[in-house]
């Protein structure tokens, strides 16, 4: 039987100053123990074969889209759901074959420490931004 998943906090890193707001490079993993773990976990696309697996927070957490910081390799890998209405955006990580754990999930956002947005982990998610 596979061990259940464990999304933790890594660390965050100085990044700079966007507005009047010091922000920070943020940085999760995620690990798992089983290949039926991975699948259990990820949102697979029929058409193209790729997975998906996100990390959910509070809209209220002001998370940089990825895509604003192309010189930032370390962030590439993340891309962000951010609907326009309603409660939370999901952090994605998009694979074509199952990734050896753990994989992180790295992205922009204020460096003050956020006790309002806890992270969860989204066994499936959409892919419209991934």
């Amino acid at each position: 039987m596979a061990l259940e998943p464990v999304l933790s906090f890594v660390d965050t890193a100085a990044f700079r100053r966007i507005g009047d707001i010091d922000c920070a490079i943020w940085t999760y993993s995620l690990s798992w123990s089983a290949a039926e773990t991975w699948w259990s976990l990820a949102s697979r696309e029929t058409a193209t074969g790729f997975a998906h697996v996100a990390i959910k927070f509070s809209h209220r957490l002001d998370i940089h889209p990825p895509t604003e910081f192309p010189e930032v390799p370390e962030i590439r890998a993340t891309s962000l759901e951010k609907p326009a209405a309603g409660a939370a955006q999901n952090l994605v990580r998009t694979f074509g074959a199952e990734p050896q754990p753990p994989i992180l999930f790295r992205f922009v956002a204020p460096a003050t420490k956020d006790d309002f947005s806890a992270a969860q982990l989204v066994h499936k998610v959409t892919a419209e931004a991934a």
